[in-house]
């Protein structure tokens, strides 16, 4: 099996097991392990700590073998996939029958109805906005992605995570933090140390251990941190350490629902305001919501009428997660008339 196989059907096991699909750093650690490579080797490649490699081998290494019921190692985690496979594939020709009853798809292709898209071949039609962003990036300045929720800011950062080539250009690490669950500024310090594979320190101790570091660190949910439990001492810090020439330890990307001047005002200019150019990330105009319902409906045998697709996007404003589930609703009524 190649690596690329293999991963195809781990990634397809693991979604019918849990209706998501893996991630890009666990497809890479998946490729990684394929080809015999150390974690550490695996981090080095991708940008990631080696700790956090490590976790994600583990991580994967249990998840499977719950799914299969074998206990899997890093050692045996090849052959295993590998009988794995060819059991399914036999067992497969042994019972696969000549005719699909009326030929739809087994799985609605409207997914994932919640969360971030994960899936870089489920990604959509932001092309454009990751272009401008990296353009900015590169210009020196940081940038702060503004849009109502669930419009899908946090899968643009994941996105823009993922696109190591151009991170490379920019020699950054990308650092991809969801602040949403975190409940103060203890909280953060301890996250993005741990994210970033340092021991977990504050102050001169922290700046000292980021001096030579070359960071591209993406605040999911920023909102946070204008809540109960931050100061402007941590926005203070971000804007510090992001503001220092070409050679700044981060460069930022910020996700938010409203603009950082009304995010982090408090009667004056916003400290990260200063260092962020805004870009808005709008719903979906027709032509593009109308793109992903005919491409998502592509590999099935299913298709929308024109009242139907009409009727979804008027119904979603364009709103890409309004959109899908609406869409999710449809193709199942298609899946119960069969």
């Amino acid at each position: 099996m190649t690596p690329e196989e293999a991963f195809e059907f781990i990634n397809k096991i693991y979604f019918e097991k849990h209706r998501q699909y893996l991630s890009e750093n666990e497809k890479q650690v998946i490729y990684g392990v394929w080809q015999g490579q150390t974690y550490q080797a695996i981090a080095d490649e991708i940008h990631l700590a080696h700790q956090s490699v490590k976790d994600i081998g583990n991580n994967l290494n249990q998840q499977i073998g719950n799914i299969v019921d074998i206990k899997i190692r890093k050692n045996n985690f090849k052959s295993t996939v590998e009988q794995l496979y060819n059991n399914k594939k036999r067992n497969s020709e042994l019972t696969s029958s000549p005719e699909l009853p009326n030929s739809i798809s087994p799985e609605n292709p409207f997914y994932p109805l919640n969360g971030a898209i994960d899936n870089e071949n489920l990604f959509f039609n932001r092309q454009p906005t990751i272009k401008r962003v990296f353009e900015l990036l590169q210009s020196g300045s940081s940038v702060a992605i503004i849009g109502e929720s669930q419009v899908g800011k946090s899968s643009l950062l994941k996105a823009i995570s993922r696109q190591s080539n151009r991170l490379n250009e920019l020699q950054r690490q990308p650092i991809y933090l969801d602040l949403q669950p975190l409940e103060n500024e203890e909280d953060f310090y301890c996250y993005l140390c741990d994210e970033i594979g340092i021991d977990d320190c504050r102050g001169f101790q922290l700046k000292r251990a980021l001096k030579n570091r070359r960071l591209l660190l993406l605040l999911d949910e920023v909102d946070k941190i204008a809540g109960n439990g931050f100061t402007h001492n941590v926005r203070d810090w971000l804007r510090g350490m992001a503001s220092q020439g070409s050679n700044t330890p981060l460069r930022l990307i910020v996700a938010a629902r409203e603009s950082l001047d009304i995010l982090f005002g408090e009667g004056q200019t916003s400290p990260l305001a200063n260092i962020c150019i805004e870009e808005r990330l709008e719903v979906w105009d027709e032509a593009t919501a109308r793109l992903f319902v005919e491409m998502r409906l592509e590999p099935t045998a299913v298709r929308f009428s024109e009242a139907e697709v009409a009727e979804v996007i008027g119904e979603s404003g364009g709103h890409p997660q309004r959109l899908m589930r609406l869409c999710y609703e449809l193709y199942r009524s298609y899946e119960r008339s069969v």
